[in-house]
Parts: C-alpha cells; structure tokens; sequence
C-alpha cells in the first residue's frame, strides 16, 4: 500500500486497514500480516498506531536487513489461537 505524501493527513490509509481487516475476519482470518521497509517511518507509525506489532519474517519470507514485518491479531480470536 503506498499513498502519495499529500495523502498522508487523510484517512484514506487508514479506512482501507479497517476494510481489510473486516474483510479478513468475514473470509474467517484471526491475524493481518506484512512487511514493509525499514525506511517508510509514515506506513511504520500508521501500522503501529493500528495495532500492528513487530514480528520476526516467517515463510515464505526470509530476513532482510531493509524489510520490517508486522502482524495484528484480530478480534474474537484470544492471544494464545494460533489464528
């Protein structure tokens, strides 16, 4: 996901997390999961400030010195489903 920096004081980012999260708990999910770089500070703080929590690569994704990865767990699924 990428916004231009004019973009960036919208709600627009942040309206398409809540779509994709509801829609990721109707398909049946329990977590969101993505990677981003190290060096985009505004998707770092947007994805933080949505709850998201750092998390080390897994598969099929291998580490990367320029990539940070995240994960959110969603709703109505308690912290130790391995949802």
């Amino acid at each position: 996901m990428a916004a231009s920096p004019k973009l960036s004081t919208c709600t627009c980012a942040r309206r398409l997390l809540d779509h994709l999260a509801a829609e990721a708990l109707r398909l049946g999910f329990g977590r969101l999961r993505l990677e981003t770089g190290i060096h985009q500070a505004g998707a770092i703080r947007l994805y933080e400030r949505y709850g998201f929590t750092c998390i080390p690569p897994s598969d099929p994704y291998r580490p990367d010195a320029l990539s940070v990865f995240f994960k959110k767990r969603l709703g109505g699924h308690p912290p130790g489903d391995p949802a």
